[in-house]
């Protein structure tokens, strides 16, 4: 199945793109705004002269042509100009969740940037996981339009004193134009962070020509003014292709949350009367749990997508109930390596169970998928019925950066990995490969699964996974309820009633106190065995089960009590986290062999609470002991 339309052809590079007005409209209108101050913003003729003044900086402080820069920052209004810049100077941008950890190790390692852009606060955590970086290399955007460099600006030659550390003190600089097909083809513009269908984080390489074919892709011709809200990371893809360069290039003003908050949101859909934004699935869920509906607050909206995860039809359904008559609001699916892929445009017709259809350019095969794929024998019941999506668009990346290994990667036919339909030209999404069990000979998609029991009044949230015992797949479902009086056997129960035999939670159901997700709303399936559950007498936070970098932390915060109370205190702090910790492993090791059916009902009644507590504090002592002395092991081999 493909596209009824072709896309345009890029004819120029993406800052020339961005550049080049499509519409009438006034060079001093301000179209990149800050939500939480508008006298904060960036006109068509402002961003402009900023981006050119950032050219020249990062140009004087030494940025060559395909050097990456790192831009570690919470949403702002300059944000997009920034990268902007970035790509004009001739180099390669590499978007960071600016709340990571320690995956910044990896993100360092495979991007190696020449330039890191943050604020001085956000330094502090990027210095803790990654000590390497030079003070050198650090551009600080504490004060956005006044921005510098960190440690010492380079020498403006050989025996001259150092540049002026302000980027924007050197002057103005045109960016590096491209003209040609192969050379923005050949170019990087940009090194987004993705786990493709491995689950191992990568950098997918998106060039000049495949980030201005996604542009022309999205872009649409409506009645209305357009005025968009941005509440989603624009280090992510879905949140920044609306903003980086359709904003200046159709004088469409964008105003950015630098977070989401819910009641910041409803504010400013109302006050700036927003008519397009993009939202991701808990988004949708949350302004349906809201009492009363916030109709009123949203009736400006008259274009709205989701996408970035999975979403039910009854979800959206129930959303859309709060828009304008005169509103679309539409799914839409695509990945970080291919860009947008189907969406339902403006004033059609839409399916709520469908991601809509293929956007100009775009092909889609589905591709029967082969029983041992997802652990089917052959000639498994319903086999036929599963088909991986596999896609080819002019939007799609080159490679992934980096060391990897990208031959067995097909861009130009892309493998999604993920299970789908077509009906009357409109795209099914049904699950994952990776994430489909055997039950009975059956297979059993986590999704459907989830989208019954989201239906349950009790659920806040939920996911889907399968478990292990004798060699059979077993779905469990890990909940989040509202409240405690909400059981195991009320959910299983709940399913029984609404789902095939096959599809029972065999498994059991864990309550946990929230869903691992990433930003986009991806539900991380790998993380699921190791959340904290709220069935613990004392509940415990995320941070309490942590690793132990968390005790360190803990350990800085007790320098700040003073007297000779300082070394007690601290001291029985981390005794009883320690002992909090041991107790948390060693209950984990005992709730999964209860879950595996290792251990019966049974033998739980013959122990007393504070018996199961030594226990539990025993086998995680005993877990710490195995580990570390299989690490003195391994220094005594090496």
């Amino acid at each position: 199945m493909k596209s009824t339309t072709e896309v345009t052809a890029p004819t120029e590079d993406l800052v020339s793109f961005a550049f080049n007005k499509q519409n009438t409209f006034d060079d001093s209108k301000p179209l990149y705004i800050s939500a939480d101050d508008p006298q904060q913003s960036l006109s068509y003729e402002q961003a402009l002269r900023y981006i050119r003044q950032l050219i020249s900086g990062l140009k004087a402080f030494g940025l060559a042509d395909g050097d990456t820069v790192l831009v570690h920052l919470f949403n702002n209004y300059a944000y997009a100009p920034i990268l902007l810049a970035i790509v004009g100077a001739g180099g390669v941008i590499c978007a960071t969740n600016p709340t990571l950890k320690s995956e910044l190790v990896n993100i360092f390692d495979i991007a190696r940037p020449t330039f890191v852009i943050t604020t001085s606060d956000l330094l502090i955590n990027l210095q803790k996981w990654v000590p390497g970086i030079s003070l050198d290399q650090v551009l600080i955007f504490d004060n956005l339009m006044s921005p510098r460099c960190h440690g010492s600006a380079p020498n403006s030659g050989p025996g001259q004193t150092s540049l002026d550390p302000s980027l924007l003190s050197h002057g103005e600089r045109d960016w590096k134009r491209l003209h040609t097909e192969e050379q923005m083809r050949k170019t990087p513009a940009s090194y987004f962070l993705t786990s493709g269908t491995t689950g191992c984080p990568k950098l997918a390489t998106l060039s000049h020509y495949s980030m201005v074919s996604h542009f022309i892709q999205i872009h649409q011709e409506v009645p209305y003014d357009v005025v968009r809200l941005c509440c989603l990371p624009l280090f992510h893809i879905f949140g920044s292709a609306w903003v980086m360069a359709l904003t200046i290039r159709h004088g469409q003003p964008v105003y950015v949350m630098p977070r989401f908050a819910m009641d910041k949101y409803l504010e400013y859909v109302e006050n700036f009367q927003i008519t397009e934004s993009c939202l991701a699935p808990p988004i949708v869920e949350q302004l349906n749990n809201l009492d009363p509906p916030p109709k009123s607050q949203l009736a400006s909206l008259r274009f709205v997508t989701v996408g970035g995860a999975p979403i039910t039809a009854a979800t959206m359904c129930t959303f859309r109930s709060m828009l304008h008559d005169a509103a679309t609001l539409s799914g839409c699916y695509g990945a970080t390596e291919m860009g947008t892929i189907s969406m339902f445009r403006y004033g059609e017709e839409v399916d709520y169970g469908s991601v809509g259809r293929p956007l100009p350019g775009a092909k889609i095969d589905l591709r029967p998928i082969e029983a041992r794929q997802i652990g089917l024998t052959k000639g498994s019941a319903g086999t036929e019925a599963w088909s991986e999506i596999v896609v080819s668009v002019p939007s799609h990346m080159e490679r992934y950066h980096g060391e990897f290994d990208n031959s067995s990667v097909n861009v130009q036919w892309y493998r999604t990995g993920d299970l789908g339909r077509m009906d009357k030209d409109k795209l099914y999404i049904v699950g994952k490969a990776k994430d489909i069990m055997k039950v009975n000979g059956f297979q059993v998609s986590p999704t459907e699964i989830e989208a019954v029991l989201l239906r349950h009044p009790d659920i806040v949230d939920c996911a889907v996974s399968k478990v292990v015992h004798n060699e059979a797949e077993m779905p469990r479902a890990y909940v989040v309820r509202r409240n405690q009086t909400l059981s195991e056997d009320d959910v299983v129960d709940f399913s029984r009633r609404q789902l095939i035999s096959y599809k029972a939670l065999t498994g059991g159901v864990a309550f946990v106190q929230r869903i691992p997700r990433l930003a986009s709303g991806k539900i991380q399936r790998y993380k699921l065995v190791d959340m904290p559950l709220d069935t613990e007498p004392d509940r415990h936070t995320e941070e309490d089960e942590g690793e132990e970098g968390e005790i360190e932390e803990e350990e800085e915060e007790e320098e700040e009590e003073t007297g000779a109370g300082q070394t007690c205190a601290r001291s029985t702090r981390i005794l009883r986290n320690l002992v909090r910790r041991a107790g948390l492993s060693g209950s984990w090791v005992i709730r999964r062999l209860a879950s595996e059916r290792w251990l019966s009902n049974e033998h739980w009644g013959q122990w007393s609470a504070p018996s199961i507590g030594l226990l539990s504090c025993a086998i995680g002592i005993g877990i710490w002991y195995m580990r570390a002395f299989g690490q003195e092991d391994s220094r005594r081999e090496s």
